[in-house]
């Protein structure tokens, strides 16, 4: 507490400092550190940080209006983000997600089966969900009801295993998709903003899901060779969670199930319809919320995560003014000096190099939002100069920042579970050993084979 105290009283001291007697951009960059600082230790609580940093940004940077203070709040990923959060709490409070995943998990009759069922779920989930916690809330009952199905113990290997590996890896889940959380849909907004493209959800699809799914993959084969334990048999009891598997859909469940269809079908054919994804998203939540169907109501609300919502408005804020203060390209000229330096003129070891420092810095931040924050606007103009490609480097850098996680703090869904199963330190040691070696394998591998071969086929 008293460490805490102390670091507040740094904070608010130099919050006092007048910024604005201090060059621009050391003035900037200094607002950078400070919010990374808040962000990574909740020194002050989530949306009273992310009002310190507008302060700051306000009144200790050299803004043209208070309009560029406020823009990321402007941001149309802001309202997709909100969309697609209000769908999902929705979905997940009527019991229709796991009413469509129970009807086909009864299948699944053996461990395999039941693994790779369970992979698939968490694989398609993001798409609708943005909140790996509650992806991972819902999909552990599942697991739970598939360990019994099968005659195992509800803590034998199967289900400590397969839990570990969905929460693990919750986050990789979500870079299939755009709509998958706030890192992919943060970086999606920064990468467009620098590149100045648009980076479409269909695109994205493109890009990532390929990745994602492999990197989960490779995990499910490796982590289950790293747990050992005999199953118990038991017999099939009651495990708390029972499903109606007769249970029919009301007529608003239908049309809700209907409006989501139709949703993802605008989506993957944005190229050819040219609707922007998130107006299809708030038509979905209008249509929802409609009277007569009132799938979404006035009460999930409450559910959103509002202080993530305030804290990505910033950040994409922040990202802005890190932009058109030319941070990134003062700090470029100050990282090729020292880098030249070394020696490494070959374009593999720069990459290599690179990748090792960007995943050792990843270690030591516990919100992959605040490492996308401070590492995309700095990272895409220095890898740009040293004759990488800094539009893959830029997507490299949102795997590390889903793929590389040590410890439970890093990942609200590996936390949650841990408070339930309490995982043995050797187990988080190896899941982010294996998420680490497969992140830095298909870190590699999208780089110099994936990316290049895709936009050789797609046109840009």
């Amino acid at each position: 507490m008293k460490k805490k105290t102390l670091l507040l009283v740094i904070l608010v001291g130099l919050s006092i400092v007048p910024l604005k007697l201090l060059p621009d951009r050391e003035a900037v960059l200094l607002i950078l550190l400070m919010a990374v600082i808040m962000w990574n230790t909740l020194v002050i609580p989530g949306i009273y940080g992310s009002m310190l940093v507008l302060v700051l940004m306000a009144t200790g940077s050299k803004v043209d209006s208070m309009e560029e203070v406020f823009s990321g709040f402007a941001s149309q990923e802001l309202f997709f983000l909100l969309s697609v959060t209000l769908i999902g709490i929705s979905f997940a409070r009527q019991g229709l997600i796991n009413y469509f995943v129970m009807r086909w998990a009864r299948f699944c009759r053996s461990i395999l089966l039941s693994r790779l069922f369970c992979m698939g779920v968490s694989l398609l989930m993001p798409l609708l969900i943005p909140s790996a916690a509650v992806r991972t809330r819902l999909i552990e009952p599942v697991i739970k009801e598939l360990s019994l199905q099968n005659g195992f113990s509800l803590n034998g290997w199967f289900v400590r295993s397969t839990v570990l590996l969905i929460g693990g890896t919750s986050s990789v889940a979500s870079l299939a998709f755009m709509t998958g959380g706030v890192n992919t849909i943060m970086a999606a907004e920064m990468l467009s903003d620098l590149m100045t493209r648009n980076i479409t959800w269909f695109l994205w699809l493109l890009l990532m899901l390929p990745l994602a799914w492999l990197m989960i993959f490779l995990c499910t084969l490796m982590l289950p060779l790293l747990f050992r334990g005999k199953e118990v048999a038991s017999e099939k009891i009651a495990s708390g969670y029972e499903l109606n598997f007769n249970k029919k859909l009301s007529f608003q469940e239908k049309i809700a199930a209907g409006v989501v269809l139709l949703m993802i079908i605008f989506w993957v054919t944005e190229p050819l319809t040219g609707i922007n994804p998130v107006i299809v998203a708030l038509t979905g939540v209008i249509l929802l919320a409609l009277p007569g169907v009132e799938i979404i109501q006035k009460r999930d609300l409450n559910a959103v995560d509002w202080d993530t919502l305030i804290l990505l408005g910033t950040a994409f804020s922040l990202g802005n003014l890190i932009k058109t203060h030319g941070v990134g390209e003062w700090m470029t000229g100050v990282f090729i000096t020292k880098f030249s330096a070394i020696g490494l003129s070959s374009p593999g070891l720069s990459f290599l190099s690179m990748l090792l420092l960007l995943c050792f810095v990843r270690v030591f931040f516990v919100s992959p939002v605040t490492f996308l924050t401070l590492s995309l606007p700095i990272v895409y103009p220095i890898t740009g100069a040293m004759g990488l490609n800094p539009y893959y480097f830029g997507l490299v850098t949102t795997i590390i920042a889903a793929g590389i996680s040590v410890l439970p703090a890093q990942s609200p869904s590996l936390l949650m579970l841990n408070n339930a199963y309490h995982f043995k330190f050797r187990e988080f040691v190896s899941l982010s050993c294996i998420s680490t070696v497969t992140t830095i394998i298909i870190s590699i591998l999208a780089y110099y084979i994936y990316w290049p071969l895709l936009f050789s086929i797609v046109s840009w």
